[in-house]
């Protein structure tokens, strides 16, 4: 992953690497105080039981003066980090989805998973916040402030990529917005 910044006329003023190891998607990209955060999903191993993505986070010094801090999201079976909201400690919330797996042909999720709702301290400490979920696939797709409360926009009971074609009744999913106060 590189990340490049350019003056006003297009000149290159300074850019930076930063290694995923392997695969990788980035799904979410804001700033943070003097930092640009950056997360998404790594394929870390090629499992038997199709779970090898995990979700990852970076910050990344503005000035590209200093390498990047990159941390794999390992919380169960496959992971992906959707979206990121920097908070006034220096924290940040991480939103996405856990516990899914690949299909081993190709790059679509096979339902179920779990919401994944988290929070990242200055220090580096990782605190799983609960979400409710509905029946078959679940994330936590956005971040928003909200007052001094956060917006957690969620979809719930997900299908598959491609598990319900044949039956159009099940090509559905319910989407939810809920204000959380700081803390929960």
């Amino acid at each position: 992953l590189e990340k490049l910044a350019l003056d006003p006329n297009g000149r290159r003023l300074r850019f930076q690497t930063i290694d995923l190891r392997n695969k990788g998607e980035l799904h979410s990209i804001k700033w943070g105080g003097e930092s640009l955060l950056l997360g998404g999903r790594v394929r870390s191993t090629q499992s038997s039981d199709w779970a090898g993505w995990d979700g990852w986070f970076a910050r990344a010094d503005a000035l590209g003066t200093r390498p990047a801090d990159y941390r794999v999201i390992d919380v169960e079976r496959g992971d992906a980090v959707l979206d990121l909201l920097p908070l006034a400690d220096g924290g940040v919330l991480l939103a996405g989805a856990t516990s899914y797996t690949q299909n081993p042909t190709g790059e679509s999720v096979i339902d179920p998973s779990t919401p994944l709702l988290a929070r990242l301290s200055p220090t580096g400490a990782f605190t799983r916040l609960t979400v409710p979920a509905g029946p078959r696939a679940n994330q936590v797709r956005a971040l928003a402030f909200f007052g001094s409360n956060r917006l957690v926009a969620n979809t719930e009971n997900l299908p598959g990529t491609h598990t319900h074609d044949a039956n159009e009744a099940l090509i559905t999913a319910d989407a939810t917005v809920r204000e959380r106060a700081p803390g929960n």
